[in-house]
């Protein structure tokens, strides 16, 4: 098979809340680019994180993975925060994430990093 290119969309919601300055995020919107060939891919994208009081938290992600048998899949890459809207303006960070699922039967995400917003320590 030759390399592919795909766009996605999709939202989902946290099983374990991402949680910034004391807001918890209450779902995730992803939009990515897709490269694979053979089993490998590499994903672009931007995510949009709805904390509980509606603020939004936006980042830029990149990583790469391996798709599996029976359309299981590893990834690990680097999350990006953009900025953010009301209490979240300014929001700066970076970290590392790694993910496994199955595809189009969720997928499990662990990350951790460090923030800053403005005015804070």
């Amino acid at each position: 098979m030759g390399p592919i290119l795909t766009a996605m969309k999709m939202s989902c919601t946290y099983s374990k809340a991402l949680e910034v300055s004391g807001l918890k995020a209450t779902t995730l919107s992803v939009a990515e680019l897709t490269d694979m060939t053979g089993g490998k891919f590499q994903d672009r994208g931007y995510t949009v994180s709805t904390m509980e009081n509606y603020d939004k938290a936006y980042a830029r992600t990149q990583d790469t993975g391996v798709m599996k048998q029976e359309e299981a899949f590893t990834d690990e890459g680097t999350a990006t925060f953009t900025g953010g809207t009301a209490e979240l303006k300014g929001l700066k960070g970076k970290g590392i994430y790694r993910s496994a699922g199955k595809a189009d039967r969720g997928e499990e995400i662990q990350i951790e990093g460090r923030y800053s917003l403005p005015g804070t320590k």
